[in-house]
């Protein structure tokens, strides 16, 4: 049986966290400009795609934006994106190595947000 009390905690220290209001960003998507409100845990996980694939966040979300469903929100769509993302790169080993499974979840701590960034080719993903 999974002890729940550490799950608990970590939810709860998920609800409590400051960093957890929403940042607006302007996105270019498709050469349109728009705007989205997300954690800033996920912009930073955006940023961390942007900065392995060698791509700009603006065409990381008009990739994004061309394969969401009609019905779905960008903004839903990109944390659907992130989330589907490392999920596939998520390995057994992985989470041996992370302590997962044991019902021992650590709460990752929150990771600085750029205000811009310069990918390998010198550009930047952000305005």
């Amino acid at each position: 049986m999974v002890d729940t009390s550490s799950l608990i905690e970590l939810a709860r220290a998920a609800a409590s966290r400051k960093t957890s209001s929403l940042v607006s960003r302007n996105l270019m998507i498709n050469g349109k400009r728009t705007s989205a409100r997300l954690e800033p845990d996920m912009w930073s996980a955006l940023f961390d795609i942007v900065r392995r694939e060698g791509r700009s966040a603006h065409e990381i979300c008009s990739l994004i934006a061309d394969c969401k469903p009609a019905d779905c929100s960008l903004t839903a769509a990109i944390r659907v994106f992130i989330m589907a993302y490392f999920r596939s790169a998520a390995t057994e080993e992985g989470h041996a190595r992370a302590g997962h499974g044991y019902g021992q979840v650590n709460y990752p701590a929150p990771s600085p947000l750029p205000r811009r960034l310069t990918l390998r080719n010198g550009t930047h993903g952000l305005p």
